[in-house]
């Protein structure tokens, strides 16, 4: 078992426990678990994040569904947000259903707002 740090960020909606650790990813389908989130349906990363880590992260946890956001700041519009919610309706994502985003602030708010659009869908970013 890799050695991992823990924070605890405490804000109003509620706790949430980031882990730190140079093999953090290799364990990352494990971590989940853990954290009873099971594997993630979806993962949503950009196309400069995506080849080094996204492609291995959906691979690694069995995501149904994989996606790659240009990069940058000028992407992040609503139509990226669409192609995402039908990517997800076309590899069967639910409402219930866990996302990764894997990559920074485009790709959170890419995935987080898709995950709004598409009825709830369970965010871990």
């Amino acid at each position: 078992m890799a050695d991992f740090r823990t924070l605890e960020l405490i804000t109003a909606g509620g706790p949430t426990t980031i882990v730190i650790g140079a093999r953090a990813l290799e364990e990352l389908a494990r971590l989940l678990d853990q954290a009873d989130l099971g594997s993630p349906a979806a993962v949503v990363s950009n196309d400069t994040v995506g080849p080094l880590h996204g492609r291995g992260v959906a691979e690694a946890v069995g995501a149904r569904s994989y996606f790659e956001l240009p990069d940058g700041e000028a992407f992040k519009r609503w139509p990226q947000v669409e192609t995402i919610c039908a990517e997800w309706l076309a590899h069967g994502v639910h409402r219930n259903d866990v996302v990764l985003a894997v990559g920074g602030g485009v790709v959170w708010s890419g995935a987080g707002w898709g995950g709004v659009g598409w009825c709830g869908v369970v965010w871990c970013g």
